[in-house]
């Protein structure tokens, strides 16, 4: 009786994913997202690609709640028996945290795609402000600064080709 309510509950997740139109229910295999990503040079691309990766993370929560709708069903069953195995619901349980973590990845990947392409000015980024440095570490840096001078002024200065010994 669990099991079938479990069944039911993933039947349902993927008929609920497989309902969508047919632009959402476009899929595409690692090499051609991929592909997607690298060429997504027009805003619309770019939401393109986030919106796409939105409909996985919404299957991929679907499908981890249906894992914990059966974890919770596999719950009130009594075994007997070794632990040594797992048995159903943890089975379940790690399906559902594996669903559940890649459904988080997923989305936070749409939502860096989705803020990495914004233009500056819509970003609420602070200006760049030179680190402020103590007295040694400026020493240092005008060091380098002028040994970087002595290197360019001696690359700039033209060798004297040597000549062979006469024997």
């Amino acid at each position: 009786m669990v099991r079938i309510g479990a069944v039911s509950a993933m039947v349902l997740a993927l008929c609920t994913c497989a309902t969508l139109s047919a632009q959402e229910s476009e899929r595409h295999t690692r090499r051609a997202l991929h592909k997607l990503m690298r060429e997504a040079d027009t805003p619309e691309k770019r939401e393109r690609v986030s919106a796409y990766c939105d409909r996985i993370a919404k299957d991929l929560r679907a499908l981890a709640q249906a894992e914990q709708a059966a974890v919770t069903g596999y719950g009130s069953e009594i075994r007997a028996g070794s632990s040594k195995y797992p048995n159903q619901s943890d089975s379940a349980r790690s399906l559902s945290a594996h669903y559940s973590y890649e459904a988080t990845r997923i989305g936070k990947l749409a939502d860096t795609y989705r803020v990495e392409h914004k233009v500056p000015a819509q970003l609420d980024v602070k200006k760049k402000t030179e680190p402020a440095y103590t007295d040694v570490e400026q020493q240092l840096l005008k060091r380098i600064d002028g040994l970087e001078e002595q290197i360019r002024t001696l690359k700039a200065q033209p060798t004297e080709a040597a000549t062979p010994p006469k024997s």
